[in-house]
C-alpha cells in the first residue's frame, strides 16, 4: 500500500494522455483531496484502508478530464459510511452488515465494496441490476484491487474484453 500511495501522490493532479486509454481521446487524472483528513486510529478497519484514508480524505483515480464519465471516486470516511447505510437500506438482501462501500465508478452505478465478513476481506463490484451472487470479486484486499486497477490504467478489470 505504501508504494501505491507514493505512486499516486507523485502523479496526482497530472493529466496523462494515453493512446491506450480505456476511453479513447480522453485524459487520465489522479486527483485527491487532503483537506480534513479523518482520524482513523482506533477504527476497526484493515491496515491498508487505514493507510489509504490517512493519505487522503477522498481521491479520484483515472478521471475523465473532459466529461467526468470515467474513473473511480473513493469516498471520504463520512461519505463511505453514509453510502454504505443507504445501500443497506435500499438493498438489504445484497448488502451485508460487514460490507463497507468505498468508492463509486464515475458515469456508472457500480460501487466498490469491501466485504469484511470472515477472517479476511475481499473486494467486490456491486452491480446495480445484479444480485450479490453475481458481483465480481476484484481483489483479496484493497491493496490487491488497487494494484490490479492502477496496473490496468483504470480499466474495469472485471469486464471481459470480448
Amino acid at each position: 500500500m505504501d508504494e501505491l500511495i507514493d505512486l499516486m501522490k507523485s502523479t496526482e493532479r497530472q493529466y496523462i494522455s494515453l493512446a491506450d486509454n480505456p476511453v479513447p481521446g480522453l485524459a487520465v487524472n489522479i486527483r485527491s483531496v487532503r483537506d480534513e483528513l479523518p482520524h482513523v486510529e482506533g477504527m476497526a478497519l484493515p491496515g491498508d484502508l487505514k493507510k489509504f484514508w490517512s493519505a487522503w480524505s477522498s481521491v479520484t483515480l483515472f478521471e475523465d478530464g473532459d466529461y467526468g464519465q470515467w474513473g473511480l471516486h473513493f469516498f471520504s470516511v463520512a461519505d463511505s459510511r453514509r453510502t454504505t447505510e443507504r445501500e443497506r437500506s435500499d438493498r438489504p438482501s445484497d448488502f451485508l452488515s460487514s460490507d463497507l462501500v468505498l468508492a463509486e465508478f464515475l458515469g456508472d452505478l457500480e460501487l466498490l465494496v469491501m466485504d469484511r465478513s470472515g477472517t479476511s476481506e475481499k473486494m467486490l463490484i456491486a452491480l446495480p441490476l445484479e444480485s450479490r451472487a453475481h458481483w465480481p470479486v476484484v481483489g483479496d484486499s484493497l491493496t490487491d484491487f488497487l494494484n490490479r486497477y492502477v496496473g490496468s490504467l483504470g480499466r474495469k478489470i472485471w469486464e471481459s474484453s470480448g
